[in-house]
């Protein structure tokens, strides 16, 4: 895996330092870095030990930066296991009740054909 000098257009810079100012994401933020330091020349192993990440985790994030402007962590969580109904009810509920109120929830969830009480 070899990876080049970063070119970035003063936009493309612009735009990473504003994205790096307003993120918070940690993760993100690192990847902004190493994107923006290998714009400005500096190799894989300056960058790892400036960021405290392995140089492989540099090059895999330059590379994708490179492929497919990848920032952000593929961790996206995992699917729901509530189907659209009680999702909605779900919602509904949170956004109409405060954290600290006394209602009792009661939500039957259809998971896997067992019905849950919440």
């Amino acid at each position: 895996m070899f990876v080049s000098k970063t070119t970035l257009t003063p936009q493309q810079k612009s735009d990473l330092e504003s994205r790096h100012k307003n993120t918070r994401d940690v993760r993100e933020c690192d990847r902004i870095k190493a994107v923006l330091l290998s714009s400005e020349g500096w190799s894989t192993l300056p960058i790892a030990q400036a960021l405290r990440k392995s140089e492989y985790t540099i090059h895999r994030d330059l590379d994708g930066y490179l492929q497919k402007e990848k920032l952000k962590p593929d961790n996206g969580g995992s699917e729901s296991f509530l189907s659209d109904e009680p999702t909605e009810q779900l919602t509904e509920y949170l956004e109409h009740t405060d954290a600290h109120g006394s209602h009792e929830l009661k939500i039957e969830l259809h998971i896997s054909h067992h019905t849950a009480l919440i």
